[in-house]
């Protein structure tokens, strides 16, 4: 039922996500559905879990590869992501198209923010040795925007609102993550 509605939601959005379209899709009836999930929102929320964990899991798995100075270790990392997501464009939907009919699914969105923010904010109080107050404060700031931002670009990307090559995409919000990092770390 996963590979079902990611199936639909890569055609046409969440909308697309409907109890009878999963089932027919997957050769199913309703019954073995309801015997899995709750509701629709129950099956959206269990995509994005298993896809959030897979696009996480690449990016953990690209920190310790990433080297160099500030801008390589950006680049490693969000090249890793983008490389990841645009292996199957649906998995970009699924983390980040509207989903205006399913609250759950938003608050667990943010929540996901926060946690990529998290992980973003602790590289760069790492890298450039950020404590106390910065470590908190403006740091965990620029790390939310940039989380949030970068979510925002891939999905536009991906949809073809936002017309750069994979590596053009890559250059510019390493180059973004870069500048805004350096900008907390003058502000100490």
């Amino acid at each position: 039922m996963l590979q079902a509605a990611l199936e639909l939601a890569g055609q046409g959005g969440w909308p697309a996500v409907t109890v009878r379209g999963v089932c027919d899709s997957a050769n199913l009836t309703s019954r073995y559905f309801y015997e899995s999930f709750r509701t629709r929102e129950e099956l959206a929320l269990a995509l994005f879990d298993e896809l959030m964990a897979e696009t996480m899991a690449v990016v953990l798995r690209a920190l310790p590869d990433a080297t160099g100075g500030a801008l390589q270790r950006a680049k490693t990392v969000i090249g890793a992501t983008v490389d990841h997501l645009t292996e199957d464009p649906r998995r970009t939907t699924v983390l980040f198209a509207p989903a205006s009919d399913l609250p759950a699914l938003i608050e667990r969105r943010v929540e996901a923010t926060r946690t990529v923010a998290q992980v973003v904010a602790q590289q760069g109080r790492d890298f450039y040795r950020l404590s106390g107050e910065a470590a908190t404060g403006p740091a965990a700031t620029v790390a939310t925007m940039l989380a949030g931002g970068l979510a925002q670009t891939l999905l536009d990307w991906s949809e073809g609102r936002l017309e750069r090559s994979r590596d053009q995409l890559v250059d510019e919000c390493a180059a973004v993550f870069v500048a805004a990092a350096e900008g907390v770390a003058r502000l100490l």
